[in-house]
């Protein structure tokens, strides 16, 4: 009898805890949130506890779900958004983002100085088409990406590498081939929901151990340079922000510390040539999947066969400008953006958010056809719109 007793109070007692789990659900479920009384959030599913909305979402390609539930379009209200170089917020991000604009021109972006760089090294390394046997098939990817990796290598560093340079390719495995292919399988979004389940994520794992890596490499060349500084020979991008810490070495409350030179230096190298390299990638496809678009005519009419294409040619080309537009609309290159967040308490379009939510401006695009008519006029005249957005918005 003890047993048969013993075995109606467990059934019991597990019955009791279902029922109770069942009601703590439903009350989580339509409890309406102490926030709802004070915010009007957009409209949208409810979530569930637990997982959110993570039922409905697109495990593959979220930025698909996301549109489907979003109200179109960012508008200069960004500005309440906190975006960074490349997460921070704040006073910090100000005095970053000024700098960086500020010392990549002052070393060459958008002048004639990078661009008898990147004339050498196409002519070095991607002119004639690498590994190109007639009849086979090649992937591109590798120079491409070490091409504008070396770029950037010489605005931030004062230097660029060779191709076969183990440390250059160890490097951009670390950064593109691993972390940029791992963060975005669908598993480790999971993350993203439930971030102490990291540590059971082997590729979460992986991706710590190549952060770590990098940030050993970058700090290494930082040492280098601050001990062959010379002030007077400022050479990059490196050497100004450590001539600008010397500067500042006495006010306690820099932004121009260890910490922030080695990440602003990992933002700049891995955003500035995946952003690039994808585009030219995607700039490849597109031209073999659309073949009746064509630029050639136009780009060996303007600059000819015997000398580089410069800077102020796509004046004179604007079909070819059309195409290079339309395939940065065209192409989703990072379509859910990097994660914002509101600053304070803020009023868009009528819904009030508060401070701290997260924000997704996605960047997905909506076109179905490669079409440069949309940056044409009726005389074939390029036309510039507000409207383009490649690489996000926000101030």
């Amino acid at each position: 009898m003890s047993m048969i007793t013993t075995l109606i109070w467990d059934s019991a007692s597990g019955t009791l805890m279902l029922i109770f789990a069942a009601l703590l659900f439903l009350i989580l479920l339509f409890e309406p949130s102490a926030k709802d009384d004070k915010y009007k959030f957009p409209p949208g599913p409810r979530p569930w506890p637990f997982i959110g909305n993570l039922n409905i979402l697109d495990m593959h390609r979220p930025y698909n779900t996301m549109c489907k539930l979003s109200e179109q379009g960012l508008t200069r209200a960004t500005q309440t958004f906190s975006n960074g170089v490349v997460f921070s917020v704040g006073e910090s991000w100000k005095t970053m983002r000024r700098f960086t604009l500020t010392t990549l021109r002052d070393v060459g972006m958008g002048r004639n100085t990078i661009e008898d760089r990147i004339v050498e090294e196409v002519h070095a390394h991607l002119h004639p088409p690498p590994l190109l046997l007639p009849g086979k098939p090649f992937n591109p990817r590798v120079n491409i990406y070490s091409a504008v990796s070396n770029i950037i290598c010489h605005l931030v560093f004062g230097h660029h590498f060779e191709y076969d340079d183990p440390v250059f390719l160890q490097l951009q495995s670390r950064v593109f081939s691993e972390n940029v292919c791992v963060c975005v399988f669908p598993a480790d979004q999971v993350y993203n929901l439930f971030p102490k389940l990291g540590a059971m994520l082997r590729n979460f794992k992986r991706v710590k151990k190549n952060m770590a890596a990098n940030r050993y490499y970058f700090s290494s060349v930082c040492r280098q340079h601050k001990a062959e500084l010379d002030s007077n020979d400022l050479r990059s991008f490196l050497d100004s922000f450590l001539a600008q810490q010397k500067e500042e070495s006495r006010n306690a409350n820099t932004y121009f510390d260890e910490e922030n030179m080695v990440v602003t230096i990992a933002n700049l190298f891995a955003a500035g040539t995946e952003t690039t390299s994808t585009t030219l990638r995607w700039g490849l496809l597109f031209m073999m999947k659309y073949p009746h678009i064509q630029v050639h005519a136009e780009i060996e009419r303007v600059i000819c066969k015997d000398r580089a294409l410069r800077f102020e040619d796509p004046k004179s080309m604007p079909y070819t400008d059309a195409v290079v537009h339309e395939i940065q609309c065209f192409a989703n290159m990072v379509p859910n953006n990097l994660l914002h967040q509101t600053k304070e308490d803020t009023t868009f379009r009528g819904y009030h958010i508060p401070k701290r939510t997260p924000i997704i401006p996605l960047l997905t695009s909506t076109l179905c056809k490669l079409n440069p008519g949309h940056f044409l006029d009726a005389e074939g005249r390029f036309v510039k719109k507000d409207a383009f957005l490649p690489f996000s918005a926000g101030e």
